[in-house]
C-alpha cells in the first residue's frame, strides 16, 4: 500500500501520465529483480525478516493493487479499501481480510486473483500476434502464455482490454485469457491501422508482440497511454522514414515531458527544429527537458549557442539545469566556462559542486585542487564516488608533491570508520591510481634525477596504501585490497 500510494499521489498531483511512467519504472524494477529469483508476494518462506524488503513486496505489491483497481473499477476499489480499514481498525490483518473486503463490496469471488497474484510466484510472459480476416470482418488476436510452468503458474487468468483502431476511431474489447494458448476474434469493419493489447497498460507481464513501422506510427499518434507511446518511440528511434522524422518533430510539443525529452534526442538540430529547441532550452516546464536540450546544443559544436547556454546558467531556477549548462558551455567555450565556474564556487548545491568538479577535471585545472579539498566532505552518498573520481583524474595531472597531498586527503576517508566500506575502498583505489600514474611517469622520465624524485613520491604513496591496508578490519575490504599496490613495487 505504501508503494501504490506513491502512484496515487503522482496521479493526483501531476496527472495520469506521470503516475503511469512511475508504474513503468516499478515494473522494470520488479522484472529485473525477478531475473535473480522469484517468490510469492505474500511470502512465508523467508530466512531473514530483511528478505521481505524487496521488489516483490514493494514493486510487485503496488503493481498488483493497480491491476486490482483496474479490474474492479475506481468506485469499488476505494470503497473496498475503506471497508478494509474500518472493519479491521486497530487490529492485525492478513491478505484474506483484504480479499474479503473486496468480495463484500463487489459481490464477486476473487480467490482466483489473490491466489495467482498474492500467493503464487512469478508473472505471465505473453506472445501476442495479430491478423485480420477479410471474409468475416474480424481481428484475430492470438495469445500464448510462455512463462516457465515449472517455476510459476502455467496459466494466469488475465482479463485484458484490447483496443482496435479503425479510421482513427477506437473500439475496446474485453477478453479473458485463461488458457495456455488462445485465439480471440473481435469484430472490425476494416483492417485496423492499430491494435493495442492491454489498452490501459496495467498488466504485470512481459509482452512480446511484433508490429510494423506503420503500426508503431499509428500507436504514437493514437494510443493515449504513456506505456504504448514510449514503446512506439523506442521502436521507431532508428527509422529514417520522413514520416517518422516529422512525427518526432511533432512530439517536441507533446504534453508529457518524457516524450518531449525522447523526441529531443531523436530529432536533428536543423533550421526547422532550431527555433523550438532554443525556446525549450530556457522555457520548457520540465528541468530534465531543458538539460537535454542544452546537451544537444553543446553536441552541435556551434558557438552561436553560447548566449542561450549562459542565459540558462544565470537564470534557470533548477540547479541541475545550471550544472548541465556549465558542461554545455565547456564544450563550446572552455575559457568562458571556466570564468563562469569560478563565480559559482561559493554555491553550496551538490549538483553545482559536482558540475564544477567535472569541469575542472576535464580542463586539467590543477590549480583548482584546493576546491576539491574544501568540498570533499560536502558531497555525500553515491555522488561522492564521482567527486573522488574527478579529484583523482585531476590529481594525476598534477606534480608528485600535489599527488601526495591528495593521497593524504583520501587516506582520511579510507581510514574513517564512519564511511561505508565501499567508500573506503573507492578512496584507497584512488590512492592506488595515483601510484599507478607515478609508476608510468617514472618509466617515461627523461633523467635519473627526475626518476628519483618520482620514485620518492611513489614510495610515500605505497606507504600510505600499506597503512590503510593494515588499519582495515573488514574482511570484504581486505580481500579487495589484496591486489594493492598495483603495479607492485619493483625491487
Amino acid at each position: 500500500f505504501a508503494n501504490y500510494s506513491e502512484y496515487l499521489w503522482l496521479e493526483h498531483k501531476y496527472g495520469k501520465d506521470e503516475a503511469d511512467f512511475h508504474r513503468i519504472q516499478e515494473l522494470q524494477g520488479y522484472l529485473q529483480s525477478a531475473e535473480q529469483g522469484i517468490h510469492p508476494l505474500i511470502y512465508f518462506g523467508y530466512d531473514d525478516k530483511e528478505d521481505m524488503f524487496d521488489a516483490h513486496s514493494y514493486n510487485k505489491g503496488g503493481l498488483v493493487l493497480h491491476m486490482l483497481r483496474n479490474y474492479v473499477g475506481d468506485e469499488a476499489f476505494f470503497a473496498s479499501l475503506n471497508k478494509y480499514l474500518v472493519d479491521n481498525e486497530f487490529s492485525d490483518v492478513e491478505g484474506h481480510e483484504l480479499r474479503l473486503a473486496f468480495e463484500d463490496v463487489t459481490g464477486e469471488d476473487l480467490n482466483w486473483f489473490f491466489n495467482q497474484w498474492f500467493y503464487s510466484e512469478g508473472h505471465p510472459e505473453l506472445k501476442v500476434d495479430y491478423d485480420y480476416d477479410d471474409e468475416t470482418g474480424e481481428v484475430i488476436v492470438q495469445v500464448a502464455q510462455t512463462q516457465n510452468a515449472e517455476e510459476m503458474p502455467p496459466i494466469f487468468v488475465l482479463p485484458v482490454d484490447v483496443d482496435v483502431y479503425v479510421n482513427g476511431e477506437v473500439q475496446r474489447h474485453r477478453i479473458l485469457i485463461n488458457q495456455r494458448k488462445q485465439e480471440f476474434r473481435l469484430p472490425a469493419p476494416a483492417d485496423p491501422e492499430l491494435i493495442v493489447f492491454d489498452g490501459d497498460g496495467m498488466l504485470l507481464a512481459k509482452i512480446d508482440e511484433s508490429k510494423s513501422e506503420e503500426e508503431y506510427i499509428s500507436q504514437l499518434k493514437l494510443a493515449p497511454n504513456i506505456l504504448h507511446r514510449l514503446k512506439a518511440l523506442q521502436e521507431l528511434r532508428e527509422s529514417d522514414n520522413p514520416e517518422v522524422q516529422a512525427l518526432f518533430k511533432q512530439t517536441l510539443n507533446d504534453d508529457f515531458w518524457l516524450l518531449r525529452l525522447f523526441a529531443t534526442n531523436l530529432v536533428e538540430l536543423d533550421d526547422e527544429t532550431e527555433p523550438q529547441l532554443l525556446k525549450m532550452a530556457t522555457e520548457d516546464p520540465h528541468s530534465a527537458v531543458r538539460e537535454t536540450v542544452l546537451g544537444k546544443l553543446a553536441e552541435s559544436g556551434d558557438s552561436t549557442y553560447v548566449d542561450v547556454i549562459k542565459s540558462a546558467i544565470n537564470n534557470d531556477p533548477a540547479l541541475s539545469v545550471v550544472s548541465a549548462a556549465l558542461k554545455a558551455l565547456l564544450e563550446l567555450d572552455k575559457e568562458e566556462a571556466l570564468s563562469v565556474a569560478e563565480k559559482l564556487e561559493s554555491e553550496k548545491s551538490e549538483s553545482i559542486i559536482l558540475a564544477l568538479a567535472g569541469l575542472y577535471a576535464d580542463a586539467g585545472r590543477t590549480d583548482k585542487l584546493p576546491f576539491f579539498e574544501e568540498n570533499l566532505n560536502k558531497v555525500g552518498g553515491f555522488s561522492q564516488f564521482g567527486f573522488i573520481e574527478d579529484y583523482t583524474n585531476l590529481a594525476v595531472q598534477a606534480s608528485p608533491e600535489q599527488m601526495i597531498e591528495v593521497a593524504t586527503q583520501l587516506k582520511a576517508i579510507a581510514m574513517n570508520d564512519g564511511k561505508l566500506f565501499w567508500m573506503r575502498y573507492v578512496a584507497t583505489k584512488s590512492i592506488n591510481d595515483l601510484h599507478a600514474a607515478l609508476a608510468e611517469q617514472k618509466e617515461a622520465a627523461a633523467t635519473e634525477e627526475e626518476k628519483m624524485k618520482i620514485a620518492t613520491a611513489d614510495e610515500q604513496l605505497i606507504s600510505i596504501i600499506e597503512v590503510v591496508k593494515a588499519w582495515e578490519k573488514d574482511e570484504r575490504v581486505q580481500r579487495m585490497y589484496a591486489g594493492f599496490p598495483d603495479p607492485p613495487l619493483k625491487p
